[in-house]
This record gives C-alpha cells, sequence and structure tokens, in this order.
C-alpha cells in the first residue's frame, strides 16, 4: 500500500515538471532578426540618453539624444543567424527594443507615446553607441490597442 502512494506522488511529480518544462519551452520559443517581420506589443516610452562625445553624461556636456523605447509586454529572445555577423547574436529576456523610424513617422506616430501599442517591423541587433537596446526594429507600421 505504502509502494503505490509513493508510485501516485512520484508520477503526480513527474507530470507537473513535465507540464511546467513543456510551458517554459512554450515561452521560450525565440524570434528571428531581419528579413523576418515581428509583430511586438508594449507600451512606447520616450528615453533621452547621453550622446556625443562621450555618451556619458548629458550634465557634464553630451549631447541629449531622445528616442523611442517599446517596454515590452513580455520579454522575448531572439535567435541569432550565424550567417548574418551583424546579427549573429542570440539574445534572451529582452524586455525594451529601440524602435528606429524613417522619414516623419516621429510626427506621425507622436499621440501613440506612453499608450499600448502593436509595432511591426524587423529587428536587428545593435551596432553603434546610438543603438540604446540589445535589440532594435526599423518599425513599418504602429497601431494603439486597448
Amino acid at each position: 500500500m505504502k509502494k503505490t502512494w509513493v508510485q501516485r506522488t512520484l508520477t503526480i511529480i513527474a507530470f507537473f515538471l513535465f507540464t511546467a518544462f513543456v510551458c517554459e519551452a512554450r515561452a521560450e520559443e525565440c524570434l528571428f532578426y531581419e528579413p523576418t517581420k515581428v509583430r511586438l506589443t508594449g507600451v512606447i516610452t520616450r528615453q533621452t540618453f547621453p550622446g556625443p562625445p562621450n555618451y556619458e553624461s548629458i550634465e557634464k556636456g553630451d549631447e541629449p539624444e531622445t528616442y523611442w523605447i517599446l517596454k515590452l509586454e513580455k520579454p522575448v529572445c531572439i535567435n541569432g543567424n550565424p550567417k548574418d555577423e551583424l546579427n549573429d547574436e542570440t539574445v534572451k529576456d529582452i524586455k525594451n527594443i529601440h524602435l528606429v523610424f524613417h522619414g516623419d513617422e516621429y510626427t506621425r506616430y507622436r499621440g501613440l507615446v506612453s499608450k499600448k501599442v502593436v509595432a511591426s517591423g524587423t529587428l536587428f541587433h545593435a551596432q553603434t553607441a546610438h543603438h540604446r537596446t540589445k535589440v532594435l526594429m526599423n518599425v513599418d507600421g504602429l497601431r494603439q490597442v486597448e
């Protein structure tokens, strides 16, 4: 009788461990860098960073650089591409994405700052001191969500 209780307990524990492992694996499914298009949900924030010449302190004379950062609803990971030397690094637990716009999109989308949005575009890995998060998105569309 004791053996049956132990077997049942071990079976239940094994079931829960397996379920947790499967759920974790699904949560860790990673996105891909460009040219794959992705959609990410989060809140847009405006953040000012120290720029040239030293990228250390606005108070000590560095130029202020203001960018839009998408604070993600859920952290993501991005698979590196070993065939692309600019995007070869796999990164995990990404919570913030620097949004990159072209043309007059800052003006077009300024009403979305501090709002929850779905951003669509392609991801790329940071390459310069002007890139303020490990991963950035070339934005091709934004829409507000409730």
